[in-house]
């Protein structure tokens, strides 16, 4: 789980998820106010098992899996990984450049 680097704060799923969805770069911690971004190395992580998750459906066509068995199993994978993000983020107190 997040946990804020000022005060130490652990973030429950509700919040993490709740600040991601706002698609700000600063997340504010609900305990110290204080601005906190996701570290580059989470970003890099959950970039790439998005793009992962999004090449899954290749291979399935090219062995010719019915379509419809391909789109529902995209949904629950995106769900399933949206449901582990707020596991997978690491803060950081500084807003760290990507390259």
């Amino acid at each position: 789980m997040a946990t804020c680097k000022h005060c130490g704060h652990k973030w429950g799923w509700k919040e993490t998820i709740a600040q991601l969805f706002s698609f700000k770069r600063k997340l504010k911690c609900t305990n110290c106010h204080t601005n906190q971004y996701i570290s580059v190395k989470s970003r890099n992580q959950l970039s790439i098992v998005g793009i992962l998750i999004s090449l899954i459906f290749v291979p399935l066509i090219s062995f010719g899996v019915p379509l419809r068995y391909i789109i529902t199993s995209e949904i629950l994978i995106y769900v399933f990984y949206i449901g582990l993000i707020p596991f997978l983020i690491k803060l950081s107190d500084q807003e760290e450049v990507f390259w």
